[in-house]
């Protein structure tokens, strides 16, 4: 079967197309509103280091963490391993469902490079939930990059801190998965749809060819004879019957 041919069946037997397709888009609609939404806020920090009158900026020593990288994506890098551990998850999405994530890395960048960045990004199925997940995901780097500096017996004035440049943004509505989930569902009952109709059609071809051919092979029947009724037989002629003359006489039988 062709695609022209399909199409033209489908075109046929439309009432059963369109009711196909109502009833597909209905149970799109329904695995739409089942799924939860989902919001996405973001937020980003900065890590800098602070610089006091009379200090040697060049005297890197006395933070060990600036022993690694003078640019800070070291101490961005290890900061992000220590705020993605199960405790720090768990701690951040005991109040309620959600995800988030942290980075250095700016993905929406033309040429995505560590640096000295920390980009958050949250996920929760209520938009006041998102910002505060954000917040708190800040909140935690910058305590934990304190309590490392303190640890390694930092001096303050010698501290690296953790500058917010971007605030929690306006929380979006995620169209993805309930998106997924309703086209999915569509798909599938358009799917359904061609495949009944089609199915439909060949069974009703496949009637009709049965059907004419038991017509073809049936045999010949021969009708019988129909008997006279009595009042046929009555106005039929006896062969005993007197015939008649031409000229009037009565000739014998």
């Amino acid at each position: 079967m062709t695609i022209s041919g399909a199409i033209q069946i489908l075109r046929a037997r439309w009432f059963t197309t369109i009711a196909g397709l109502m009833f597909s888009l209905a149970i799109a609609g329904v695995a739409f509103s089942l799924v939860p939404p989902v919001y996405m806020s973001s937020g980003a920090a900065l890590l800098v280091q602070s610089r006091q009158p009379g200090l040697n900026p060049t005297n890197e020593s006395t933070n060990p963490l600036l022993n690694f990288d003078s640019s800070l994506n070291t101490t961005s890098s290890m900061l992000i391993k220590t705020m993605s551990t199960a405790d720090v998850l768990a701690q951040v999405e005991a109040s309620g469902e959600g995800s988030f994530t942290v980075k250095n890395v700016d993905v929406t960048a033309t040429s995505p490079n560590e640096q000295p960045f920390i980009y958050v990004t949250s996920r929760s199925p209520t938009p006041e939930l998102s910002v505060v997940m954000v917040n708190r995901v800040l909140d935690m780097a910058r305590q934990e990059l304190v309590d490392q500096q303190r640890d390694l017996r930092v001096l303050p004035t010698r501290f690296i801190k953790l500058q917010p440049v971007v605030y929690p943004t306006k929380p979006k509505l995620v169209l993805g998965p309930p998106a997924l989930v309703g086209g999915a569902a569509l798909i599938l009952g358009i799917v359904i749809t061609i495949s009944v109709v089609l199915l439909r059609e060949r069974s009703e071809v496949r009637r009709r060819t049965l059907a004419v051919s038991t017509t073809e092979n049936l045999p010949e029947q021969i009708v019988p004879p129909v008997s006279a009724t009595p009042t046929e037989k009555m106005r039929q002629p006896s062969p005993a019957s007197t015939a008649f003359a031409g000229n009037g006489a009565v000739s014998p039988p």
